[in-house]
């Protein structure tokens, strides 16, 4: 408790900090101008997601321009991955540590460090509340870099991804990627007619999707006495993502408004989300929280057992799409389970479209994007990494290893083609390997064969078909991401925290809005 109160203080602080050393626009361009040189750090608090690849680029850039260092800096613990293996088959979790006490202390330590005028020059945005260093003058507005630098062009890259991430009129962050969920269905547990009402729209609501599988629903689960879902999370967990923590998320904007520091969650909308919930639950709708939310981890009895269940709907990752290309493309396939939301039996799925929320947002988010600290002794530098990471070179290293799909373009179409023919997973391997044994203990003539056999990127007529309906969907879901909500793992906490007294029947839906919005606001504003 000390410790979040401690945050708040500083919290508190951080905003009536004056950002002295914003860069005004003559400024940028006279700095553009500088011959690059000298050093600078980039700091970020996920070790898994970014520490191999700002190595990699980190190293990459200072060959190309001698006389520059750039620092990493990282501070969780990297994941522990454990295997198993039944019946031939083998899986592999990682086990990612989430300790809310060394969230807090790296969000206290930047927070200091930006509040005296000191810190790292980039910042991974990763758990980071960057609204809050961006209203306190501590973050430069990247649209002034954007404008004068004729080098950046931005239709080169997704246009609508970067400029989603725009807050209180400027571009304080950067994303280098984007990732998305979607929607498929089981076309066996859907009518022919039932499944034309789909046809016609990209987007759906939770309550659509709902209100549409209501009468299949009743009709499966009674001509069986194996429970058919409708979807594959339990309606609330504290320890997995939840029906609760999806549905919030998606209409996240209504309930908080970070840029005016307001909560709205006492109007009845957000008890009446909870009631909802409940009564799902108690029809039938969602797995038991007992099956789903008690453990994190997953023998391969269970993951077995959750692939054989009949789910209507099915939350998935952009990686889905691909995993069903390379399919297509005749590649083996393979079993992979992104996040904690079941996925269930695959065999009869047809992808439906995209979550949207009733303002007509399309969510997405990212698994890498940074800021510049607005005090920087070399901002130039740091604008010029920033453009190396989003460049067509970095963003399609298979040593930059990156989840999402690259914000820039002509990378993004051209990882899209080394997925499909295996290059990227060939490279990947050879990496690996001559990481593990080093590279002078490779035969030259087998170096030499790996080379040959990664750099093949001819295209069988079924890999091309493959890659074409990839490209589309994935080119045409984009084109509808429109929203990225702002986090604050502190606000995300606390949420969790009350919520969990609605559920285990402690407080009444009214009861849980009150004091939560009561937090919220307190967090918000001291």
């Amino acid at each position: 408790m000390n410790k979040l109160i401690s945050m708040l203080c500083i919290a508190a602080l951080l905003l009536t900090a004056t950002g002295c050393g914003r860069t005004s626009e003559s400024s940028v361009e006279q700095l553009l101008g500088e011959e690059l040189s000298g050093e600078i750090t980039v700091s970020c608090y996920d070790t898994m997601m970014y520490k191999a690849s700002l190595d990699t680029a980190a190293k990459s850039f200072e060959e190309k321009n001698p006389g520059t260092k750039i620092n990493i800096e990282t501070y969780s613990p990297m994941p522990e991955i454990k295997t198993s293996e039944s019946k031939g088959s083998s899986m592999a979790v990682v086990a990612i540590k989430e300790d809310s006490q060394d969230d807090t202390e790296y969000i206290s330590k930047i927070n200091t460090e930006l509040m005296s005028g000191e810190g790292a020059d980039i910042l991974a945005m990763d758990i980071l509340p960057y609204y809050k260093y961006a209203d306190g003058g501590q973050l430069e507005d990247l649209q002034k870099y954007m404008d004068a630098d004729d080098s950046f062009q931005l239709d080169e890259y997704r246009k609508n991804i970067i400029e989603a991430l725009k807050y209180n009129g400027g571009q304080y962050v950067m994303p280098m990627d984007y990732i998305f969920d979607y929607i498929a269905y089981d076309s066996s547990l859907f009518t022919e007619d039932e499944q034309q009402k789909f046809v016609n729209d990209n987007t759906f609501t939770y309550d659509q999707l709902i209100k549409s599988a209501e009468g299949p629903f009743h009709r499966a689960n009674a001509e069986t006495t194996t429970p058919k879902r409708m979807f594959g999370g339990s309606a609330f967990s504290t320890m997995q993502p939840g029906m609760f923590n999806e549905m919030m998320q998606l209409d996240i904007g209504t309930f908080l408004d970070m840029e005016s520091r307001t909560a709205n969650l006492t109007d009845g909308r957000f008890a009446e989300l909870l009631e909802s919930l409940s009564t799902y639950d108690q029809n039938g709708y969602f797995l038991p929280s007992t099956e789903s939310s008690k453990s994190r981890e997953l023998s391969m009895e269970d993951f077995a057992k959750q692939r054989e269940e009949q789910l209507f709907y099915k939350l998935k990752s952009h990686f889905s799409l691909l995993m069903e290309a390379l399919e297509k493309g005749g590649a083996t396939k393979v079993m992979v389970s992104i996040g904690s939301m079941s996925n269930g039996n695959e065999d009869h799925d047809k992808t439906l479209g995209l979550l949207n929320n009733e303002n007509q947002e399309v969510p997405f988010t990212y698994t890498q994007a940074y800021g510049i600290n607005a005090n920087s002794d070399n901002k130039a530098l740091a604008w010029a990494f920033l453009k190396y990471l989003m460049s067509e070179e970095m963003q399609t290293s298979v040593d930059v290893g990156r989840f999402g799909l690259p914000v820039n373009n002509a990378a993004r179409l051209e990882k899209a083609k080394m997925d499909i023919t295996g290059v990227s997973f060939q490279k990947g391997m050879t990496s690996a390997a001559k990481s593990q044994n080093g590279k002078k203990d490779a035969a030259p003539n087998q170096d030499k064969e790996q080379n040959q056999n990664v750099e093949s990127t001819e295209l069988t007529e079924s890999q091309q078909a493959a890659l074409d309906q990839y490209v589309k969907t994935i080119e045409d879901f984009s084109d509808l991401l429109n929203y990225c909500p702002i986090q604050d793992e502190i606000v995300k906490r606390m949420i969790i925290e009350e919520v969990a007294y609605y559920f285990d029947g402690s407080k009444n839906a009214e009861e849980v809005a009150e004091n939560l919005e009561n937090k919220i606001e307190l967090y918000l504003n001291e």
